[in-house]
């Protein structure tokens, strides 16, 4: 393959997600694998995951209350108001969901976004992706009114959130708009030595300078907070071009 480059416009790096405070919180291993005895520590009144297995269910319940909620970002409304819901704020909730939806009809009428149609791709370990309309960031840019590429018009009907992208024939990342964000330090790599292809650099987007690179930790995590960061993005960039 070519080695070719070109001027890539990038973002600057998007809040983090949900802030700074967080790191005051003790931690308490992962969400595959908590530590037991710190949850137990931390005397909960109430312990509120996004998935479990049915051995770890049990293991956290007979500590405190476990309500799962689920973890498919194709949900991630409804999963923000069972939260609301677990915690006694179910209005709370509605509430936050109706300003952001509010935020983001208003930036979408500010930006004309209907005329653009805006590209979806994530770099991961494995391999390229393109995001479909039922993922995270495809419900914001839909709730923004902004259009998809046709290849990336999947997700309605089989509520698939994402699909591989063809590692050979690149043209379904193309759009007016590409937004790039990588999985980890592995996607960057995989993603750093894709978009050195011949390929990738002969995409429209790519030669007229309409790529903008987002966070993966904003872009990738569903909910209010980060849907909002999303459209601080999207107002920088989504028409922020020039041809």
């Amino acid at each position: 393959m070519g080695t070719r480059r070109r001027r890539r416009r990038r973002l600057g790096r998007a809040p983090r997600v949900p802030g700074t405070g967080v790191t005051e919180i003790p931690t308490i291993g992962t969400s595959d694998s908590p530590d037991l005895d710190a949850v137990e520590l931390a005397q909960p009144d109430l312990i509120v995951g996004a998935a479990a297995d049915p051995g770890l269910y049990e293991s956290l319940s007979s500590v405190a209350p476990t309500v799962v909620v689920g973890a498919d970002q194709v949900f991630w409304r409804q999963q923000f108001e069972r939260v609301g819901e677990a915690l006694g704020r179910s209005e709370a909730a509605r509430s936050a969901l109706e300003r952001y939806s509010v935020a983001a009809s208003e930036l979408g009428r500010e930006l004309t976004s209907s005329q653009t149609q805006a590209s979806l791709v994530r770099f991961t370990g494995d391999g390229p992706t393109i995001d479909g309309t039922a993922s995270f960031a495809g419900q914001v840019l839909a709730d923004v009114g902004a259009e998809r590429p046709a290849p990336q018009r999947f997700g309605v009907e089989d509520g698939r959130a994402y699909r591989p992208l063809d590692t050979e024939d690149p043209v379904a990342a193309d759009g007016d708009v590409i937004f790039v964000r990588f999985d980890g330090q592995d996607g960057l790599d995989r993603g750093t030595e894709y978009m050195n292809r011949d390929e990738w650099l002969d995409l429209g987007a790519v030669t007229d300078n309409r790529l903008f690179s987002v966070s993966d930790e904003v872009w990738s995590t569903p909910g209010p907070v980060a849907a909002h960061a999303v459209l601080t993005d999207l107002r920088q960039s989504l028409n922020g071009y020039s041809n």
